[in-house]
C-alpha cells in the first residue's frame, strides 16, 4: 500500500488515470481545505464519459470531514472536481497488485481484518463462550 492524497481547489480539476504499477485508488476521507465562503462545497466524481456523481458535501464549522470508502480500478479517467469555494483534500491509499495475493478476501473482495480487530473479536467470543459454559453447564 502507498499513501496518496491531493488537494483539488474549485475549477481545477484532477484527473486519476489507473497504472498497473500503482494498483488502484482506495479514496478514504474528504476534508474541506481553504476558503472564505461559508457554503457548502460538494466533491464530484465522473467516471469516463458517464454522468459525475456527487461524492460528499462539506460545509464550514459543521462538517468539515467525511469518511469515504471508494475504490477506482477504471480503464477510463476518474476526474474529481469541487462545486463551491473551497478546496478539499482527499486522502486514500493505492493497493498494488503483489498485494492482492497476500490477502485472503472471500469471493466478493473483502480483506482481512486488522490483527487487533481479530485478536478483539476472538476475546470477545471466548469471553461469550465462558459466560455460556457458566450459566447453562454446557458448550453450544
Amino acid at each position: 500500500m502507498a499513501f496518496w492524497g491531493i488537494e483539488v481547489k474549485p475549477g481545477k480539476p484532477y484527473v486519476h488515470t489507473y497504472d498497473d504499477e500503482r494498483g488502484r485508488l482506495h479514496v478514504s476521507q474528504a476534508t474541506l481545505g481553504t476558503g472564505t465562503s461559508t457554503k457548502k462545497s460538494i466533491v464530484q466524481c465522473k467516471v469516463g464519459d458517464k454522468k459525475p456523481i456527487y461524492l460528499c458535501s462539506l460545509l464550514p464549522e459543521r462538517l468539515e470531514t467525511c469518511a469515504l470508502n471508494l475504490e477506482f480500478e477504471e480503464d477510463d479517467e476518474v476526474t474529481f472536481e469541487i462545486i463551491g469555494q473551497h478546496s478539499v483534500h482527499l486522502t486514500g491509499f493505492f493497493y498494488g497488485d503483489n498485494e492482492d495475493q497476500d490477502n485472503e478476501g472471500d469471493a466478493y473482495g473483502s480483506y482481512p481484518l486488522p490483527l487487533w480487530l481479530n485478536q478483539l473479536a476472538l476475546s470477545i467470543y471466548r469471553g461469550i463462550r465462558l459466560y455460556e459454559e457458566d450459566i447453562m453447564g454446557t458448550t453450544l
